[in-house]
């Protein structure tokens, strides 16, 4: 940001000229360069157009009597569009949407007929990281059984509201058979190969079941010991 001082030709400037913007404030006139949009890493976009394009091709494979049944499966299961409304996809679209979700857990489903929206709901109820002992312990309200607990880490600048993050990918997934405390060093260390204590650390954490369908994404924030 810096100052501009201007002359008895020049009065009043704003607007936005090359990328640098403007504009009078009661202390002055200012200029200041807008940062960018920090898009997403092109590794985690292209892997992900990558599972998305190989999934599409699938349901190429599949024969006319399974997609008719995804067709007449997809009547059964609504989602929810921005304003909350129930919307119902087509039988390719649930196909898709399903796969997509479930192929980096190491996971496919090609037969419609046994889809279940059956779920568990991981509740927080504290996460530890301490690094001098390289410990990292997510601790749940109640022990629940799910197949995948996706987990995904992001470093925030101070504490706040524990909402999950606009932009995030899921990092490590973990099986969680009837506890209630995880650990989660690696995918800690995963996210963040260099850190320091004193950080604050937001993690996001959802379950997806063995058909593909996803629970809600819950968040905390931690400072690192």
């Amino acid at each position: 940001m810096a100052n501009i001082k201007l002359g008895s030709i020049v009065t009043g400037i704003r607007g936005s000229i090359g990328g640098t913007t403007f504009r009078r404030t009661p202390s002055g006139h200012i200029a200041y360069n807008k940062q960018q949009r920090q898009l997403k890493s092109a590794s985690s976009s292209s892997s992900q157009r990558i599972v998305i394009g190989a999934v599409m091709q699938s349901w190429g494979n599949l024969s006319e009597a399974l997609r008719e049944s995804w067709k007449s499966q997809a009547a059964l299961f609504p989602v929810k569009d921005k304003f909350g409304t129930d919307k119902f996809l087509t039988g390719r679209q649930l196909y898709i949407k399903l796969n997509t979700q479930l192929v980096p857990v190491s996971g496919s489903i090609t037969n419609p007929v046994l889809l279940s929206t059956e779920l568990a709901y991981p509740v927080i109820r504290s996460l530890r990281i301490n690094l001098s002992n390289e410990e990292a312990t997510l601790n749940l309200v109640t022990a629940i059984t799910v197949p995948n607990l996706c987990i995904s880490f992001y470093q925030v600048r101070k504490t706040g509201s524990a909402k999950p993050h606009a932009h995030f990918k899921v990092n490590s997934y973990f099986p969680l058979t009837s506890t209630a405390s995880t650990d989660v060093w690696d995918a800690f260390i995963k996210a963040f190969p260099v850190s320091q204590v004193g950080m604050y650390v937001g993690c996001n954490i959802y379950s997806i079941n063995r058909d593909g369908f996803k629970s809600p994404v819950t968040s905390i924030v931690v400072l690192v010991d």
